[in-house]
């Protein structure tokens, strides 16, 4: 959790002194292309299957703040997806405020994104929030289909930011490096390299844009991906436009000279999760089928996650992805069956 300083100055960041999204080369011979970012529906709807997600949300739970004074509160979820696999995390901190108060909730993302499906999940998650709650916290809830890379919002306005992956994307997809003329691994080595210049600009804008819409006394409750599983070789074969940060990078970003004034990191906590699938295998007779069903999860949740990075590297046909996707899904599952584990890291900043 990261959380503002309360001797920093009131305004340390204004709007003005942030790069403009329209006019600014963030590297030299930056691509323009904005990185598409949806989750797909085929081949495994990511709302059905985010356990995984869910998992990495609860180990953040300690990490949000006390909200029993709170007579309003407004909560972000920064790039929310589907948004129904975020609903347990508001449960959790609408759960804090006292009898009478009331709560915005805004849900954000890119306009790739289904928002249609949104509403239906957000108007869903008022009804159940409302019946858990019993009426004693009236809950508004607002779709922001908008960048994340932009300020999406009033300077201090936000009590709470969640951001369960919007900070391991990259703003742009980035430019190609060609396989042919080198080994695979070498391939791999200099798109890490390439997507580490960009991802420690990408971070610290990040972090000046939540600074700039966050409250005095606000914080910024995260999930990142860290130490990838042994499988991201074979993804990386994608090249999509993500990253996986390490507890260093992060820690550089936070250094810069803006944003160390800005933000207090309460915690960086790192954790081994395996996904909710290897739990089930455990438990069950081990039989071939098992092993078939664990593929199955694990494969449907990472091709929901990376769906439109493999339509874009398969070259396949919008009308066609369903069928295009079957064949690099059937191989996933196979790998698969030798055990996923991903390490989440839970940070959360505090806002001055």
């Amino acid at each position: 959790m990261w959380r503002t300083n309360p001797n920093s100055p009131k305004d340390p960041l204004l709007p003005s002194s942030l790069p403009n999204p329209e006019t600014t080369t963030l590297l030299p011979h930056a691509p323009t292309v904005e990185n598409k970012i949806a989750m797909k529906s085929g081949c495994g709807a990511y709302a059905a299957i985010s356990s995984m997600q869910q998992e990495a949300q609860r180990w953040t739970y300690p990490l949000f703040p006390s909200l029993s004074s709170q007579r309003h509160v407004m909560i972000v979820d920064y790039g929310c997806g589907p948004a129904s696999p975020s609903i347990d995390a508001l449960k959790a901190l609408l759960s804090m405020l006292p009898d009478g108060s009331a709560a915005s909730i805004l849900l954000n993302d890119r306009v790739y994104n289904n928002w249609s499906g949104v509403a239906t999940a957000a108007k869903r998650a008022e009804e159940e929030l409302g019946r858990e709650l019993d009426g004693r916290v009236r809950v508004y809830t607002s779709l922001v289909p908008q960048s994340f890379y932009t300020q999406i919002l009033l300077e201090g306005s936000v009590d709470i930011g969640l951001s369960w992956s919007s900070f391991n994307y990259l703003e742009h997809q980035p430019i190609p490096i060609p396989v042919s003329g080198s080994s695979w691994p070498d391939a791999v080595r200099r798109r890490e390299e390439r997507n580490i210049a960009q991802a420690h600009i990408d971070c610290v804008k990040l972090l000046e844009l939540r600074a700039v819409e966050t409250k005095p006394g606000g914080c910024l409750v995260m999930a990142l991906s860290a130490s990838p599983s042994p499988g991201k070789m074979q993804l990386a074969v994608l090249d999509p436009g993500m990253h996986e940060r390490s507890e260093e990078e992060v820690q550089r970003a936070l250094s810069d000279t803006v944003i160390s004034k800005t933000w207090d990191m309460t915690i960086c906590k790192p954790e081994v999760l395996v996904h909710p699938a290897w739990d089930v295998l455990q438990v069950s007779p081990k039989s071939e089928e098992d092993y078939e069903e664990y593929g199955e999860r694990c494969a449907r949740w990472i091709f929901a996650v990376l769906g439109w990075y493999a339509v874009r590297a398969l070259r396949v046909e919008e009308m066609e992805e369903e069928r295009g996707l079957q064949k690099p899904m059937t191989e996933g599952k196979r790998g698969f069956w030798r055990g996923c584990g991903s390490w989440r890291r839970g940070g959360s900043l505090g806002r001055s």
